[in-house]
């Protein structure tokens, strides 16, 4: 029982608390009234109780009393008064032209001004009617002024102090636009019926076009309704220009959200009355007046915060133009198809005044500015929008690569960068629309900056390279989980798990597959850039082959994805690691690789394929790393290359392939010879490392440091040795 009653009055004051904070004014005055009347009423019946208290001698005292009381009320009020409007006077300068008029008729102010005059007046006029038949009711009224006159008072002079209060003046803008453009709404609701009853030919019922003709026409005929919230928009825009210089940066957000809820409730009126920009036509209903007024608004004053060099004001300016932008992406166009115009035309003008100000403000802004506009990427995921990802994504690149030419500004560059990942992976997502192809331009776009990026020097204790390209490619000081990699590998293992009717694991499995076509030409071209650069970062880039190439492997098994899409995953991402034998052998090259261990990383891939029932994938991987270890001699030491051949040893007793190991040994006799750095002590390391191997496995002593000894620990044990006996007789064979 006790919990059921606070239940009871949780929710009695979770309904009566909002409705006392609506309503308080109202219910005060109501109560105060109530009272007023009770205690009048209540003193008519003490009237005959203290009328033998007031002889004519006490009730001419009581009259002076009554007069003296309301004079010095009404000094009292008149002083007060005067402290009222000096307050509003010395705070005039700072509001805007626009809120006079509106400040001027506040009725709470004139009421209390003159509900206190008449107060002090009727409280002197007492004095007349203070004789017998009504002096306790005389008495009374003369407390209720008493108490009355000085609540009064403090009440207008509070009130003066918010109505000078610029955040309280800026809600007054938006309450009067707010009701004026909810009238405008009301009358178009209205006056529907009786336009659509007056056109000849009405509009024909297109399921797919929803435009409402009919209050397009009511607004088209009334075409100076918007006059009010443009200028109550320019009012709040002056504002938040004033109060930048001072530093106000909490009326300046007011301000400028002020702004967004102006355009919301515009919006709203407006209803399914806009045009989105069609290309093919040259026609200007999709322009937008207040649209435009605002945007323009924005531009003017980003301009001039830029040129006073405020960052601050600078990034709240931003920050707004960015939840304009949200605003306009809710605008209901008559069509699915249609594009967002409205929103692109706000992002438009968020990248041309981020991008035009680089050269002038700071790394901070810099960050902010790329944070702002990567913010809008979620807004364009639609079919008809896609497009917008493309020009977001080429404004980061361009603040990238003004990093990448100012090293001052390198934080810049590594922000930008990390929003493109993200940008990547919710094109990955994207429900709709050819996003592959969205997708596939954005990272051309960055490819070409990693390009230019390996043509830069790659000096120091660490590379700069790695400080750049970190946030894409790994390897660097961010936390390779933020990579697009590491998201890609996430990602690809919820759609595995997903069910065959998934339609979301199927649209991640049909993006990739559309997005990896030209991958393997690309990261070719970048990894023969990165060692022809000779970069220590080039290992960096074989790890985020090595990565994408497992993940697209992975993907290709999902059930949720169809049978073409799985043998084009299958298909690319073998392409995309054979990048791999573009890597020159020589002693530079195998070299920047040490940090990779390619046999190693390729003989863990493998497994991954077995596990995942791509032994035929795993086949080919084997004879990647048989590739690379033969022909890389002398390069790689024998301890490396004995330890890679035992591993394809085991990879092959696991996949049961007698043939596979026979080519291999074909492959020894032949080419170990023809290697220059092949010697007889090389030779008997070859050997004797690769029958250790095989003696540690055998005895159950398995070195913890050793991958392949691992690895070979639960092959199948007969066909494991008979395939090393293959291997080092194939060695025994060649001429050192």
């Amino acid at each position: 029982m006790r919990a059921k009653s606070w239940l009871w009055y949780d929710r009695a004051k979770v309904k009566t608390i909002p409705w006392l904070g609506r309503h308080i004014f109202t219910a005060a005055l109501l109560a105060l009234a109530l009272a007023v009347v009770g205690s009048m009423l209540l003193a008519a019946h003490f009237e005959a109780t203290i009328q033998p208290y007031f002889t004519p001698e006490r009730l001419a005292r009581l009259s002076t009393l009554l007069v003296t009381v309301g004079g010095a009320l009404v000094g009292a009020t008149a002083i007060a008064f005067s402290v009222v409007v000096f307050s509003v006077q010395i705070n005039v300068e700072r509001t805007p032209d626009g809120l006079f008029q509106t400040l001027s008729r506040d009725g709470r102010l004139i009421v209390a001004f003159v509900a206190t005059v008449v107060l002090s007046v009727t409280g002197a006029a007492l004095s007349l009617i203070a004789d017998a038949g009504y002096i306790a009711r005389a008495c009374v009224a003369a407390i209720w002024i008493v108490v009355l006159v000085p609540s009064l008072i403090v009440y207008a002079y509070l009130r003066a102090l918010k109505l000078i209060n610029p955040r309280h003046q800026i809600q007054l803008l938006f309450n009067h636009s707010a009701r004026y453009l909810s009238r405008w709404s009301k009358r178009a609701d209205h006056a529907t019926p009786l336009i659509l009853a007056s056109l000849e030919a009405p509009p024909a019922n297109d399921p797919d076009n929803v435009f409402d003709y009919a209050r397009e026409l009511f607004f088209r005929s009334n075409n100076t309704w918007a006059t009010l919230p443009s200028h109550a928009i320019s009012q709040a825009m002056t504002f938040a220009r004033n109060y930048a210089k001072s530093g106000d940066s909490q009326v300046v957000a007011s301000a400028l959200y002020a702004i967004v809820k102006i355009n919301n409730a515009y919006i709203k009126t407006r209803g399914r009355t806009f045009y989105s920009h069609n290309p093919l036509v040259n026609d200007n209903r999709s322009s937008d007046g207040i649209i435009t007024h605002t945007l323009e608004a924005y531009r003017q004053n980003i301009r001039n915060a830029v040129k006073n060099n405020d960052e601050t004001e600078i990034m709240q300016f931003l920050s707004g133009l960015g939840l304009l932008t949200v605003e306009y992406s809710k605008i209901q166009y008559p069509r699915p198809s249609d594009s967002h115009y409205h929103a692109s035309l706000a992002k438009g003008y968020m990248l041309q005044e981020v991008l035009q100000m680089l050269p002038h403000v700071s790394t901070d802004v810099m960050m902010r500015g790329a944070a702002n506009i990567a913010d809008l990427s979620g807004l364009f995921l639609g079919r008809p929008d896609l497009n917008a990802q493309q020009s977001i994504c080429s404004a980061l690149i361009t603040i990238a690569e003004y990093g990448l030419k100012h090293p001052q500004h390198r934080p810049a560059t590594v922000r930008a960068l990390e929003r493109i990942a993200k940008i990547s992976m919710m094109l990955i997502r994207a429900p709709v629309g050819d996003a592959a192809g969205t997708h596939e331009k954005v990272t051309q776009q960055l490819f070409q900056f990693a390009t230019h990026v390996f043509s830069t020097p790659d000096s120091g204790f660490t590379t700069p390279h790695a400080e750049y390209l970190s946030p894409y490619f790994g390897g660097g000081n961010v936390l390779d989980m933020g990579t697009f990699d590491s998201q890609l590998t996430d990602l690809v293992n919820q759609a595995i798990l997903a069910d065959k009717d998934n339609q979301a694991a199927r649209r991640v499995i049909d993006n990739l597959a559309d997005w990896s076509e030209e991958l393997p030409q690309r990261v070719r071209r970048l990894l023969e850039k990165a060692t022809e650069s000779r970069t220590r970062y080039s290992a960096s880039i074989v790890w985020w082959i090595i990565n994408v190439s497992t993940a697209l492997y992975a993907a290709s098994t999902a059930i949720a994805g169809d049978e073409g899409d799985r043998v084009t995953l299958r298909d690319r991402a073998g392409w995309v690691i054979s990048a791999i034998d573009f890597i020159p052998h020589d002693e530079h090259g195998v070299a920047a690789m040490g940090a990779v261990d390619i046999p190693e990383q390729l003989l863990r891939m493998s497994g991954q394929l077995r596990n995942l029932g791509l032994g035929e994938e795993a086949k080919r991987l084997g004879k990647l790393i048989e590739r690379w270890l033969l022909g890389t001699i002398p390069h790689t030491g024998a301890h490396e290359v004995a330890e890679g051949m035992f591993g394809l040893g085991t990879l092959y007793a696991y996949l049961q392939e007698p043939q596979e190991i026979t080519a291999l040994c074909n492959n020894i006799r032949q080419q170990l010879p023809l290697q220059g750095g092949y010697t007889a002590a090389f030779k008997a390391t070859l050997s004797a490392q690769i029958n250790q191997h095989f003696n540690n496995v055998e005895r159950g002593r398995i070195d913890g440091m050793s991958y392949v000894e691992h690895m070979a620990e639960n092959a199948p044990n007969a066909v494991l040795h008979a395939n090393t006996e293959a291997i080092l007789q194939a060695i025994e064979a060649t001429d050192a």
